[in-house]
C-alpha cells in the first residue's frame, strides 16, 4: 500500500495470494493504517486472543488468524506499508517474523524509492527539453527550479514583443501540394526559431503562418529591444537566403513582414488548468501584431519606444 499525503489516504497498489495470483480480498485497513501513519509495525499473532485487533470488523469478516503490518520508510519519511495475513489457524506470525518482515519492507521502500527517482529523471529531462524547443536556456532554467505546480496567474514585465508573418500565404499555398507545404513551412519556422534563441528570445506560439516571440531582460538580464531588433534583421536576411534556395528548386519565395514593440506586458500560464500555456498579453502585444500586419514584404516596423532603446 502506497500513502497519498495530498489526499490523506492509503491505496493499494497490489494485493496477492501464496500462488502469486492478484486477490480480490482487501488487508485490514486499522491494522495497515498503524504502520503507514505512525510508523509502528504492528504483530496480531493470534487473532482470538489479540484484544487490539482481534475484535476488528474486518479481521472477523474476513476471518484472518495472523497479519503483521510494516512501514515502508525513506529517510525517516513513510510512503506506505507492506502487509501479510493468513486465515489458516496452523499459522502464527511472531516477533522473529516480524524482524524479517521489516528487513524485507526496507528492501522494498529502497526499490520504489529509486524507481521514483528514476521517474523523476525522465520526466525533469522531458520538461527540460521540451521546453528547450521554445524557450532561452536562462528561461528553462527559470521554470526547472519552481518546485511548486505550475497554476494560472501572472506577472507584468518589461519586454519586447516581435511578429514575423508571411505575406500573401494563402494564395502561394494554393500552387503547392500538401507535402511541399508543410516542409516549405517547417524550413522557415525551424530557421525563425533559432533565431529567436540564438538573440536570447522565447517562442511565444505559431499562429498560422505566423511566429510570435518575446524579448525580456526578465530572463535574459540584457538589452530585450536590441535582441529584438538583431533578431528582426536576421530572420530578413535569412530569408533571402532562403528564396534563393528555393527559387533554384523551383518554389515559390516566401516574402515576411515583421512587427516589434516594446512596453509592459501580462506574462504566465494562461488557459485551464487541463491546458495552459506560457504566453504574453496585453496592448502592446496587440500593437506589435498590428504593425506586423501592415509592414510590408521585407519591411521591420518598430514602435517609438523599440526605436528609443536601440537608435544609438
Amino acid at each position: 500500500m502506497m500513502r497519498d499525503e495530498e489526499n490523506d489516504t492509503l491505496n493499494v497498489e497490489v494485493i496477492r495470494d501464496t500462488s502469486g495470483k492478484i486477490d480480490s480480498s482487501s488487508p485490514s485497513m486499522s491494522i495497515a493504517r498503524k504502520a503507514a501513519v505512525d510508523g509502528d509495525p504492528v504483530l496480531m499473532s493470534d487473532s482470538d486472543h489479540d484484544s487490539k485487533y482481534g475484535q476488528r470488523k474486518s479481521i472477523i469478516m474476513q476471518r484472518i488468524e495472523t497479519a503483521m503490518c510494516v512501514p515502508l520508510m525513506i529517510q525517516d519519511k513513510i510512503i506506505g506499508s507492506l502487509y501479510v495475513d493468513s486465515k489458516s489457524e496452523t499459522i502464527n506470525f511472531n516477533e522473529e517474523d516480524l524482524e524479517m518482515f521489516q528487513a524485507m519492507a526496507n528492501q522494498a521502500a529502497m526499490a520504489i524509492h529509486n524507481v521514483h527517482l528514476h521517474q523523476q529523471m525522465v520526466d525533469a529531462n522531458k520538461k527540460r527539453a521540451d521546453l528547450g524547443r521554445f524557450l532561452y536556456p536562462a528561461v528553462v532554467k527559470t521554470f526547472m527550479e519552481q518546485k511548486q505546480d505550475l497554476v494560472l496567474g501572472g506577472d507584468k514585465i518589461s519586454a519586447t514583443v516581435l511578429y514575423c508573418d508571411i505575406r500573401g500565404f494563402t494564395p502561394l499555398s494554393e500552387g503547392l501540394s500538401p507535402d511541399e507545404l508543410l516542409d516549405l513551412l517547417n524550413e522557415h519556422f525551424t530557421a525563425m526559431t533559432e533565431i529567436v534563441l540564438k538573440f536570447k528570445g522565447t517562442l511565444d506560439k505559431f499562429i498560422g503562418d505566423e511566429v510570435m516571440a518575446l524579448f525580456s531582460a526578465s530572463f535574459s538580464a540584457e538589452d530585450d529591444a536590441k535582441l529584438a531588433v538583431q533578431a528582426a534583421l536576421e530572420m530578413q536576411e535569412t530569408n533571402r537566403n532562403l528564396n534563393l534556395k528555393r527559387v533554384a528548386n523551383g518554389l515559390p519565395e516566401f516574402q515576411v513582414g515583421i512587427g516589434v514593440n516594446s512596453g509592459n506586458v501580462f506574462a504566465d500560464y494562461i488557459g485551464s488548468p487541463d491546458r495552459m500555456d506560457y504566453t504574453v498579453i496585453g496592448d502592446n502585444v496587440n500593437i506589435a501584431s498590428r504593425l506586423c500586419s501592415v509592414a510590408l514584404a521585407g519591411q521591420i516596423i518598430i514602435d517609438e519606444e523599440t526605436y528609443d532603446l536601440v537608435k544609438d
